[in-house]
Parts: structure tokens; C-alpha cells; sequence
């Protein structure tokens, strides 16, 4: 059947539109079509969170934290420490704890960190459950090939490769996590070591001289052979320091303490205390960590908060 003539008109009319709108497109040239890339993802290493609450007493502690190798590049760090917290440090959520910083000597050095708990403080802390401080005591890597001690090696190169001297800058990364995860009184830092410890401490205090509220130094020093004093030696004239040796010390002469001692004093040191053990040997630190005066003698000493 033939369509009605009617319906013509209309699509006439639809189709001398269609022809006006090509006629009209023909000469314009739509713009290209630009998009805006999204910046790359960059994958940060988030600080971690307290989602795990540690428990009181001395706990074994593996993280990772941002660590800056420069202006513009950083890296992650995995350390391993071991962490204390006082019996009663849940009791009073209000209260802020002195904290002590400990660096173990090189027969602890290595990827166990049960080594820590066989000597110094940890040794002591294995024991004693209500210690006053928070107790964080680091890790560091052992030598590939721990060298012969009966034989002569450039000492020397060994404290500044495998010390804590190289370290530094990672321990202050994990003592501000430290201050920023815990109730720490951030007025009453302090800092203590034995034997490569020790050499750990003085290097650490010359570095930050304003970080730490007192130092306490033991059967260590600065240059292993020879009494050569740090050229910044009197940085550290306003900090108080407590010295232990053993004047007997078979393994490091009592004499690289006593130097420093002497070159603070010089100084005008404020307040740098010398204990040496007539009759001790290189394991001074045993009686210096069981005597309460020690601890008593830092509490004694607070300095504005480091933030």
C-alpha cells in the first residue's frame, strides 16, 4: 500500500535540516582532544603504627622505617632491637618515662638479638622487671669474617667501618620513632655503651652534643692507638658525662678514656665524672650497671625536650 502524501512534507522538512547542519559542519575542524596525565604512584613507606602494644619488659622488635641518604633520596632501614618498658608502664597512660639509649659491644654484634641479653644492660633487664627507664638497645651487623684477635689488623678501620660511629644517623631515625610511638620524657634521654659501645657513645655525642640529656661511656673511646683528641671535643662541655674503665683493661687501655676526660677537663667541662676501677678489667660495666647511683645520677640531670 502506498504511504498517505501527507507525511511527505515532514520529511521534507528533516531532510534539508540534515543537509543545513553538514553543509555548516563541513568546514569546522573539531579541536584535538588533550588529556592530563595523572602523576605516577609513588610507593612511600608508611612509619609504622602502634597497632601492636608491646609488652612489658624486654621485647625482641624488627621494623622498617624511612631513612634520608640525602636531600632528595632515602631508602628503608630494617633494624632489630630490643625494646623494655617498666612493669607498670600501662598503669598510668599519662605518664612520660626517661628513656636510655644502649649500645652493645662486638661480641654482640650480628642477626640474633638473644646475643644482647648475654651481657650489659639487656643482661640486667632480663631480670629486673621494674627498671624506671624505656630501654631501647640496637643491633648492629657483625664483620663478614670476624677477625683473629691474635693477630694485628688495622683497628682503626674496623671501628669506623663496623662501629657505631657509621650508624649515627640511623639511630637517630629509630630513637625519634622511638620518642613519637612511646610515653618517653623527652627531657631525660640518655646514652650508654660498653667497649665497641663505648666508641659508640662519644662518636654519637659528637654528632648531636645537644641530643641527650647525659652520657655514660664505658671501657671505650674515641681513637683505639693513640690519644689524638676530637678536634670538637668541647662541644661537649656542657654535657654531663659519667666515665667507667677498668685501669687493668686488657683490651682497650684505660688511657683513651682517661684522655678525653682530660681533654673535657681542659674544656671547662661542667661536670664529666672518671671512675676508674684500680683493679678492673675490660667488664667495668657489670658493677657500673648494678649500682642504683649511676641511675639515680641521671635521673638527676633533664634538658629541654629535643622536639
Amino acid at each position: 500500500m502506498k504511504q498517505p502524501l501527507r507525511n511527505w512534507p515532514a520529511r521534507i522538512i528533516c531532510w534539508l535540516a540534515l543537509c543545513c547542519i553538514a553543509s555548516a559542519c563541513a568546514g569546522f575542524e573539531a579541536p584535538a582532544a588533550t588529556f592530563t596525565p595523572l602523576p605516577p604512584t609513588i610507593a612511600l613507606t608508611p612509619l609504622p603504627t602502634a597497632t601492636v602494644t608491646p609488652a612489658p619488659g624486654q621485647q625482641a622488635i624488627t621494623l622498617s622505617l624511612p631513612y634520608a641518604i640525602s636531600s632528595t633520596l632515602s631508602q628503608t632501614e630494617t633494624f632489630h632491637f630490643l625494646l623494655y618498658l617498666p612493669a607498670d608502664y600501662y598503669q598510668d597512660v599519662s605518664r612520660r618515662w626517661p628513656l636510655v639509649l644502649y649500645l652493645h659491644g662486638s661480641g654482640e654484634a650480628g642477626n640474633d638479638l638473644n646475643l644482647l641479653k648475654q651481657n650489659g644492660l639487656p643482661e640486667k633487664l632480663e631480670q629486673d622487671k621494674n627498671f624506671p627507664f624505656i630501654v631501647v638497645s640496637p643491633q648492629i651487623p657483625a664483620p663478614p669474617e670476624r677477625q683473629d684477635p691474635t693477630t694485628s689488623y688495622d683497628i682503626e678501620g674496623y671501628l669506623n667501618k663496623w662501629g657505631w660511629k657509621g650508624y649515627v644517623s640511623k639511630l637517630e631515625v629509630l630513637l625519634d620513632y622511638i620518642q613519637a610511638s612511646q610515653r618517653v620524657d623527652t627531657r631525660r634521654v640518655y646514652l650508654t655503651g660498653l667497649s665497641l659501645g663505648g666508641f659508640g657513645v662519644w662518636a654519637y655525642a659528637l654528632q648531636f652534643p645537644d641530643r641527650f640529656a647525659a652520657i655514660v661511656p664505658i671501657a671505650g673511646g674515641y681513637h683505639f692507638v693513640d690519644g689524638v683528641l676530637p678536634a670538637d671535643l668541647c662541644d661537649l662541655k656542657d654535657l654531663p658525662i659519667w666515665v667507667f674503665h677498668g685501669q687493668l683493661d686488657p683490651t682497650v687501655d684505660y688511657r683513651r678514656s682517661q684522655v678525653l676526660v682530660d681533654g673535657l677537663q681542659t674544656c671547662g667541662a661542667r661536670e664529666v665524672k672518671f671512675t676508674l676501677d684500680p683493679e678492673g678489667l675490660h667488664d667495668v660495666w657489670s658493677a657500673a650497671y648494678a649500682d642504683p647511683a649511676l641511675w639515680e645520677w641521671l635521673l638527676a640531670h633533664e634538658k629541654n625536650p629535643v622536639n
